[in-house]
């Protein structure tokens, strides 16, 4: 059910303020809303989002340094002990982020030496130091590379070159005239030639070269040292992961502070709050002081509150596959009580294996048990566990178990076992099932809306929108009846014709009842009729439902068959036999895991696909926005 909301106002002693903010985020029980009034900041919040940038940064750079962390529930802690360790931790992200920097200046400085290096290299042969290649007034130097093939196209009779290097690519010396520069630099240009700049070095280059490399070895000896100490820091990767859910904590209740509108003496705190809830916020606000303003009040019209629902154990695992789609509207009515059992039958009628149920079940009992997940992902993993549990019974009646019959896995004679349906040999009746299943499925979204709408007053809706197409829907099932059961009364068909034909009536006439043009609104009541085809097109997509409960069944006996085969041609020794069995149970392990994860899938989304199009398009409101209280929202810890 949807959890009525109220509207808090709360006035208190500045002084209080803290410790209020303190009890009120442990109580996670308000959403506040923000003040129209700007309240000045002292920075700090500024410097609790630092914190919390700085330790974020540090995590994911010292992750690179560490093992991923294992799979398990998250540690659980009081407050007070994460907020402990925050300090230190603050003073191993800065140790971290400096060396974070050392180390990529190392790089860098080694990556500058490389490249001069790979710029020296071609001229490793010239003698002369790079310091001395100066021109004079009477001589000038060129300095390129140029290609192998287009030294013997220069004509520099008045000019000494020396050719350096090994590759196909030479690096060229020349010394020239000054007055023949220009000319010789021209010609080079025309050619493969691409002149080079030397570095401003001392020394020959490969003089040069050998200082560089020395120079990278002390540097990769810097950036190993570095990288110690990076591993090091790493090795305190736990308590910054707390650190930084302890300054998350603290960030937002600074965040929360900055919303609320203050006096020097005073503040005010406006924000939602469950009506079932404001009883453990007084008290909450009493034991901390008496001397506070407390007023709760129902939403106005023109407010939006968030939408909170209230279900047992059993359905609220189910409000996971309801927000998949969306939230109820605060003034509509919560669809997952009455989603429920329908998600749960279609499941199992989907997956239909009483193998691949005991797995799903097992396999989410032990998940939930021993890795205690918390939001969306126990949620799914709670629907997937009654899953299972409906996938063993309807696989009994079905009678599937690892794609094999009940006398295989027995040994029995056939017939032995008795199986209400057989979607392989005999598949009508369970496709009948499937259907009336739906209709039903339908129908029962109808009547929702039917009540919906007489609880808000809205008689004609009640009527003409809704239980005008039970009666269209439900007289035509009658009337078509003799053709489907023997002994049918041909009164009780006419009467089914003459309900349907009435229905029919009230829709044409009453669909189109807000339009004051008579032609309009018959024209509306007619295009309203025409929804009939969309009743059959929902009906036939229950088809699904048994769609892949074949599939399943199908697809289980082959692999079964295939693997069989396999184990039968690896010879009939008992050397053979042994090797036989040992791949076909590993070949039947792979492959029933790989089909149960695949049609779990397919049965997940398709089954919920039944469930937001043919059921909830019929009644329910959506559009309800999320309860986002202040609390405590930590990333890899549960606080107590």
């Amino acid at each position: 059910m949807i959890v009525p909301m109220k509207r808090l106002t709360l006035i208190a002693l500045k002084k209080d303020e803290e410790r209020i903010m303190h009890a009120l985020q442990r109580l996670a029980a308000i959403e506040l809303i923000s003040s129209a009034e700007a309240r000045p900041t002292d920075g700090t919040l500024e410097k609790l989002e630092e914190n919390v940038q700085h330790l974020h940064s540090s995590i994911a750079l010292l992750s690179c340094y560490s093992e991923k962390p294992r799979m398990g529930p998250k540690p659980e802690f009081e407050e007070g002990e994460l907020a402990g360790c925050l300090p230190t931790s603050l003073e191993l992200s800065e140790s971290a982020e400096r060396l974070e920097r050392e180390l990529a200046s190392a790089r860098a400085e080694i990556d500058k030496r490389c490249a001069l290096i790979e710029s020296l290299s071609p001229w490793e042969g010239l003698n002369s130091r790079i310091e001395q290649l100066q021109p004079t007034n009477n001589v000038r130097f060129i300095y390129g590379l140029l290609e192998q093939a287009d030294l013997d196209k220069l004509s520099f009779s008045d000019a000494a070159i020396e050719v350096f290097g090994e590759t196909h690519r030479k690096a060229m010396l020349i010394a020239c005239h000054a007055e023949d520069y220009e000319a010789y630099l021209r010609e080079l240009k025309g050619l493969s030639f691409s002149e080079y700049e030397f570095p401003k070095l001392i020394g020959t280059p490969l003089e040069n070269i050998k200082r560089l490399e020395s120079e990278i070895t002390d540097i990769k000896s810097s950036e190993k040292r570095i990288i110690s100490s990076l591993n090091d820091c790493a090795s305190e990767l736990t308590q910054l992961r707390h650190a930084f859910d302890a300054a998350i904590i603290a960030r937002d209740r600074e965040a929360a502070k900055a919303r609320l509108s203050a006096t020097s003496t005073s503040f005010i705190l406006e924000g939602w709050m469950r009506s079932d809830e404001k009883d453990k916020v007084f008290s909450a606000i009493s034991a901390i002081t008496d001397v506070f303003y407390f007023e709760e009040r129902d939403p106005l019209d023109d407010e939006e509150p968030p939408s909170v629902v209230k279900n047992n154990k059993l359905i609220k695992p189910f409000e996971t596959v309801t927000n998949l789609y969306s939230r109820p509207s605060p003034s509509g009515i919560d669809g997952t009580p009455y989603m429920t059992p329908f998600y749960f039958l279609f499941f199992g009628m989907m997956l239909s294996d009483t193998g691949y149920g005991l797995v799903l079940f097992l396999g989410c009992l032990l998940f939930l048990k021993f890795m205690k997940p918390s939001g969306m992902t126990e949620g799914i993993a709670k629907v997937l566990c009654l899953g299972g549990i409906s996938t063993i019974i309807c696989g009994f009646f079905i009678g599937t178990f690892f794609g094999m019959d009940w006398n295989d896995v027995f040994g029995t004679p056939a017939g032995t076992w008795p199986i209400l349906f057989d979607p392989m040999n005999q598949p009508m009746p369970m496709l009948y099932l499937c259907f009336g299943l739906g209709l039903f499925h339908m129908l029962s979204g109808v009547c929702i809306n039917i009540w919906r709408t007489l609880k808000s007053r809205d008689y004609a809706a009640a009527l003409f929108d809704n239980f005008s197409w039970l009666m269209i829907v439900l007289g035509l099932l009658v009337f078509g009846s003799p053709s489907l059961i023997e002994g049918v009364p041909p009164a009780l068909a006419k009467a089914g014709l003459a309900a349907a034909a009435l229905g029919g009536v009230l829709v044409l006439v009453f669909a189109g009842r807000d339009k004051k043009n008579i032609l309009k609104r018959a024209i509306s009541g007619a295009g309203k009729l025409y929804d009939i085809s969309g009743y059959l097109s929902d009906m036939l997509s229950y088809a699904r439902v048994f769609a892949l409960a074949l599939s399943t069944g199908v697809i289980a006996s082959v692999m079964n068959m295939l693997v069989g085969m396999i184990g039968a041609s690896l010879g009939g020794t008992v050397i053979g036999k042994i090797i036989g069995f040992i791949i076909m149970a590993a070949l039947l392990t792979f492959l029933h895991a790989f089909s149960i994860g695949i049609n779990v899938l397919g049965c997940f989304v398709h089954c919920a696909r039944l469930q937001y199009v043919e059921f909830y398009g019929r009644f329910y409101d959506a559009g309800g926005r999320q309860f986002i209280p202040l609390g405590y929202y930590p990333r890899f810890v549960k606080v107590k």
